[in-house]
């Protein structure tokens, strides 16, 4: 049986006052990767992902969504909101540049979706 990693949780709080839960696991000192959760769902899902992180050498940082796990719910909330959120992640994180990965209601930030500029210039291979 695969062994599940117990993963740190932490929260960011974004430039609008709302907080936003993320927890790492895989290897710390490698290339980063956000990781966004299905629906439902929660940060937790990343930690499944442990041991193909560390065998890979990624970071791997899964972000709890508005309204999920750790993460304030955002009212009138759009699809294009969770980029400057994650932009916002990825600042108070120190991240220049990051790969991303998406499942399910996770998977609706591409790099280079209508309007996403402003999380496409940090999206490695972007």
């Amino acid at each position: 049986m695969i062994g599940i990693p117990e993963v740190t949780a932490d929260r960011i709080e974004l430039r609008d006052g709302r907080w936003l839960g993320y927890a790492e696991c895989g290897d710390p000192g490698s290339g980063p990767l956000l990781f966004f959760h299905g629906w439902p769902g929660s940060r937790v899902e990343g930690r499944l992902g442990d041991e193909a992180a560390k065998a890979s050498g990624v970071r791997l940082i899964a972000v709890d969504r508005p309204g999920m796990g750790l993460s304030d719910y955002q009212p009138c909330r759009a699809f294009v909101d969770w980029r400057s959120d994650v932009v916002q992640v990825a600042e108070a994180l120190g991240l220049d540049r990051f790969a991303v990965l998406g499942i399910s209601g996770g998977g609706h930030t591409p790099p280079r979706a209508p309007g996403s500029s402003r999380i496409g210039s940090h999206v490695r291979g972007s």
